[in-house]
């Protein structure tokens, strides 16, 4: 991601959300991409200069795109619920994800040239070339993911087996940064990282309960079907809604 945009002026932050766009396309998770992400260049980014708020407020940001851009637990999760193509969430999510991405990037870079940091965000960058060829067997996930998924070869549950194996056999294999020792550590960081994760999705799930039962989201969009006459008023007002909710 360096190569590619790390040499302009803000070039470290810029490379830090086209990251996060990449990361997203394998973990499907803002939460792991911060955890991936960020422990690598928050510290980056304040050694070259940058407020540690806003490092970590654009981390934050960035992450975020591990829910919008495919494959997304979010997505999966509610194309369950609403049952309704998984896969085609998936390419609906394509679009948006991208768009802001680069509105982040453009943001990021123009906020840079204003407050005049980043000026040495280009140092130690590999070319194009030598970074895609040291990087090509890691890159080739979400290759295999996307276009295992899309092109009907697996489901995207059979997907995140098939991703888990490939990465094993490359960190033994290939880049030989894994260890078979290091595989206990890493089954029990898994187990730690599931367990959170499900039990938001529990508490999540028993609280949507009780909004239900409570007759809260048919009485929140009756008020707005009442209120707002027009499609664009309408979607407009939903998307208002959602933002205070969440």
């Amino acid at each position: 991601a360096k190569s590619l945009v790390g040499g302009v002026q803000g070039g470290l932050p810029m490379t830090c959300v086209l990251t996060c766009m990449i990361f997203a396309a394998v973990s499907g998770s803002s939460v792991a991409t911060t955890f991936a992400i960020g422990a690598i260049l928050i510290p980056a980014l304040v050694k070259h200069g940058y407020p540690v708020g806003y490092a970590a407020s654009l981390q934050a940001t960035s992450a975020e795109l591990g829910v919008v851009i495919p494959p997304s637990i979010p997505l999966i999760l509610f194309g369950v619920a609403a049952e309704v193509s998984i896969g085609e969430l998936f390419i609906a999510g394509f679009g948006p994800g991208l768009l802001i991405g680069v509105a982040l990037m453009v943001f990021v870079h123009l906020w840079c040239r204003f407050k005049g940091l980043g000026k040495t965000d280009g140092d130690g960058r590999l070319g194009v070339w030598p970074a895609t060829r040291d990087a090509g067997w890691a890159l080739l996930m979400p290759v295999i993911i996307l276009g295992g998924i899309y092109g009907g070869v697996f489901t995207p549950t059979e997907a995140s087996v098939i991703a888990v194996f490939y990465a094993l056999g490359v960190g033994l294999v290939i880049h030989r940064e894994l260890k078979l020792t290091d595989i206990v550590v890493v089954l029990r960081k898994s187990v730690i990282s599931s367990a959170v994760i499900m039990f938001i999705i529990a508490n999540a799930g028993l609280f949507a309960f009780l909004l239900t039962r409570a007759g809260i989201p048919d009485a929140i969009g009756q008020w707005l079907a009442a209120v707002l006459e027009s499609p664009a008023l309408f979607l407009l007002g939903v998307n208002v809604a959602l933002f205070v909710i969440g």
